[in-house]
């Protein structure tokens, strides 16, 4: 198992836990807003910006160390998964919206 997490990278990990938390704190958000009508989703709005911001960090970083792993002749398995983690988190959301509504 250690050597799974290993192989996956704490970025990544990292990355999915701080997905998990921007989740439940929009969930939060929205159901201790008394906001009613058009007014309410700020917490939705809220967990999609501080999600877009860490999926925005987390590509740029990954991308970076794609490239010098490259440059220095060293495995970048970690990089491409943190590369592809927000596109699979955003084809999982995608996927499972006809389940949730």
């Amino acid at each position: 198992m250690s050597a799974a997490l290993e192989a996956f990278g704490r970025r990544n990990i990292a990355y999915l836990v701080f997905t998990a938390l921007a989740v439940l704190l929009a969930i939060w958000l929205e159901s201790t807003s008394g906001a009613q009508g058009p007014d309410r989703g700020g917490g939705h709005m809220i967990g999609l910006v501080l999600w877009f911001i860490a999926s925005l960090a987390s590509v740029g970083v990954n991308g970076v160390l794609f490239f010098v792993g490259l440059a220095k002749k060293r495995p970048v398995t970690k990089e491409i998964i943190g590369l592809a983690l927000p596109f699979i988190v955003v084809a999982v959301v995608l996927g499972l919206e006809p389940l949730l509504t």
